[in-house]
């Protein structure tokens, strides 16, 4: 049985030891948490507008901002203002980016180090126990 107390230091614990994992992961590859998460959302949909990626990785916009910056800066990421609405701020990886630092590796890491022990179905059971838990604390599931 859990008790409440119990259960939310349990939790923490667990958030943390999973935030340290993430860590170690992004220092692999010399780069920091919200930057790895930033760099996996453009590989996985290609180009995002500022809006869309604080959206994806539930950031402020000027945080995502400031952390993009950074990235252009590295030749990281790619920010592109295409002609036909100056306002909106497209970002990507450059191709050429791909050399310097290999994102399908930080992804594969990423899965091999989270969920790459467990077995398929243990996996998609704490991605939905995870999930429901996300809902509850966003006010979600009532």
């Amino acid at each position: 049985m859990c008790y409440s107390g119990s259960c939310a230091e349990k939790l923490i614990s667990l958030f943390k030891s999973i935030q340290g994992c993430l860590k170690s992961i992004a220092y692999e590859f010399d780069i920091s948490v919200p930057e790895m998460m930033i760099m996996l959302e453009l590989y996985e949909k290609k180009v995002l507008s500022l809006n869309e990626l604080s959206g994806k990785i539930e950031l402020p916009k000027s945080s995502v901002s400031r952390i993009v910056d950074q990235l252009v800066n590295r030749g990281y990421v790619l920010r592109k203002i295409p002609k036909e609405n100056r306002r909106i701020v497209e970002l990507s990886i450059p191709n050429q980016c791909l050399k310097c630092i290999d994102v399908a590796c930080i992804n594969d890491r990423v899965n091999e180090v989270v969920v790459g022990k467990l077995a398929p179905l243990k996996a998609k059971k704490m991605i939905l126990a995870i999930d429901e838990l996300n809902l509850i604390l966003k006010g979600e599931n009532e």
